[in-house]
Order: structure tokens, then sequence, then C-alpha cells
């Protein structure tokens, strides 16, 4: 105890403070040390929590039967294969017709209102197994609304 008052003293001596504030500065600097190496440990990324989506992605396997991954690479492949560089510009006059259910990327993009995108994603579709036998079944398609669908309804065919 007498170390601190001589340790006390000294440093109020030098920076002439009085021993109260000197006590008052140094418990303000051990608060805040302590405060800075709580607020460290306490936030570490060991400590933050990832959520485990394999449940989900197991149950999202199951009812669709293929995987994310399989999709992906569809996806990948698809656009690989037609850039937007070779997209041709034409598209189908009124009473042409396009199968929808076996219709090719590239024909797909003829059909006025659906792009690459749109057509990879009908690709998507029926590799999963969804076959295309109403319109209203074109609604699943991401990309396809209502409004679109009337625009591509005279140029696709369900046979």
């Amino acid at each position: 105890m007498l170390f601190l008052k001589k340790f006390f003293s000294r440093i109020s001596e030098k920076t002439g403070l009085t021993q109260y504030e000197v006590k008052a500065v140094i418990s303000f600097t051990l608060l805040l040390a302590t405060g800075m190496i709580y607020s460290y440990y306490s936030n570490r990324p060991e400590k933050i929590r990832r959520y485990n989506y394999s449940m989900q992605d197991s149950l999202y396997n199951a009812i669709i039967g293929t995987t994310r991954a399989e999709i992906d690479t569809a996806k990948d492949s698809a656009t690989a294969s037609l850039s937007r560089k070779s997209v041709k510009t034409e598209k189908l006059l009124p009473g042409q017709k396009i199968k929808i259910n076996s219709a090719a990327e590239e024909k797909l993009c003829l059909i006025p209102g659906i792009g690459i995108k749109t057509a990879d994603e009908i690709l998507i579709a029926r590799q999963r197994g969804v076959v295309f036998k109403k319109s209203s079944d074109l609604l699943e398609v991401k990309g396809i609304g209502k409004k679109k669908l009337a625009k591509l309804m005279p140029f696709i065919s369900f046979d």
C-alpha cells in the first residue's frame, strides 16, 4: 500500500495534478483498457454463429430431384453456349410458333419477349422435369409474369 502512495505522489508531482486526479485518470484508463479487451474478445469471428443450411438444401434436393450445383452447371453451360453477341436480333413473325417443351435456347430467344435469361430459366425448369401443358404453367418460370405471358402466347405451342 505504501508503494501505491509513493507512486501516486510521484506522478502528481511530475504532472501537477492532485493525487485524487491521478487516481481518477489511472482508473479511467484501466476501465477503458478493460472495455477494449472485453470488446475484442467478445466479438471474435469464432463466436459468430454461422447458420447451417444443409437441412434446407437436402429438403430442396429431395423435392426437385436435382442439386443446386447441377442447376448452376446447366445454366453456366447454356449461357456459355450462347453469348449475347451470337443472339440473332430477328424474332418470330405472327403465326409462327415454337414448341416450348422441346425448343433449344436459340429457338426460345427468337420468341419476342424472351431473352437469354428467360430462356435459361425455361431450360432449367425442363431439366427439373417440368412439362408445360398449358399457359399458366409458364408463370412458374422466373421472369415470366401475366403481362409477358400474354405477349408470348401467340408464339408458343405446347405440343
